[in-house]
């Protein structure tokens, strides 16, 4: 009798460390096949995108990473949930799609990737992060006929956020046109 007892506990023990061991991979496997990245998400798969933990994103990554796909490849919608997904990450993965983005062919999604590196790096004055944002601000398709795009003004407030007393860099982004000139000095002039 007793042998039967442990034989039911041991097997509702076994039962309990599958279901919660493969809850997760289960999760993933459906994940992957939810979010068609070649399409724009409909509003079930970007709310799940961002109910998903951090390490399935991780995981789905990894695996489209793995069959040849790049940011580049993923609808803008899609690269633009991965930025904003991205921008509370302290992932490596992470890092590497908010510098991505700031050179993806979506105006919407450079503005994005601009502005959430500002808020990530706010205060930190961090090197690497105004050495991406300096260069997307040089990418011509920031301008039209000549006269800077949203995206200008956003790069400028990103790298004011992250390094406020580096005056000197904003002089020397903005000096090229007027109306990037007059933002950076109301930058220089906020407490922002």
């Amino acid at each position: 009798m007793n042998f039967h007892f442990c034989g039911k506990a041991c097997l509702i023990l076994f039962q309990i460390i599958v279901i919660t061991t493969l809850v997760p991979e289960l999760s993933w496997a459906k994940s992957t096949q939810v979010f068609d990245i070649t399409k724009e998400p409909n509003e079930k798969s970007w709310q799940e995108f961002f109910e998903t933990s951090e390490q399935i994103r991780q995981k789905l990554w990894n695996s489209k990473k793995k069959q040849g796909f790049q940011l580049k490849d993923w609808s803008w919608q899609w690269r633009l949930a991965w930025v904003r997904a991205c921008s509370i990450s302290q992932q490596l993965y992470c890092g590497q799609i908010l510098a991505d983005a700031l050179k993806d062919s979506a105006l919407v999604v450079r503005s994005e990737s601009a502005s959430l590196i500002g808020r990530r790096f706010a205060g930190s004055a961090n090197p690497l992060a105004l050495q991406l944002l300096k260069d997307a601000y040089h990418d011509q398709r920031n301008y039209r006929e000549g006269r800077p795009m949203f995206v200008q003004y956003r790069i400028l407030a990103a790298i004011h956020a992250i390094d406020p007393g580096n005056a000197s860099l904003l002089h020397s982004l903005s000096k090229n046109s007027q109306e990037t000139r007059h933002f950076a000095t109301k930058l220089k002039r906020s407490n922002f």
